[in-house]
């Protein structure tokens, strides 16, 4: 929250960012993205992204998931990054 930008700009963004809190307390935030097979060269591939931050007090993660594929399973963005945060024991607990 360092930005030249107003506190209540910033809180606005959180708060549409917010997705869900998970185990241990841990907030979820994040945008999904997605493009057709028109964005690739091949013509072939989608590409799929996933970008955002978990946080907890002042802890403070922040990733980005970028998917590359023939067929995207779109809705599995945000929980493949949920496991993958579990599994960097960045986050602990039970997912669902």
């Amino acid at each position: 929250q360092q930005l030249p930008i107003s506190k209540h700009a910033i809180q606005m963004t959180q708060n549409l960012l917010f997705l869900e809190t998970l185990p241990g307390g841990w907030k979820l935030y994040g945008k999904t993205g997605w493009s057709g097979s028109n964005s690739r060269p091949d013509g072939e591939n989608q590409l799929g992204w996933f970008v955002g931050w978990v946080e907890k007090g002042s802890d403070f993660f922040s990733f980005a998931y970028n998917i590359c594929e023939n067929k995207i399973n779109l809705p599995m963005r945000i929980p493949r990054v949920k496991q993958l945060l579990l599994e960097s024991s960045i986050i602990k607990g039970e997912i669902h």
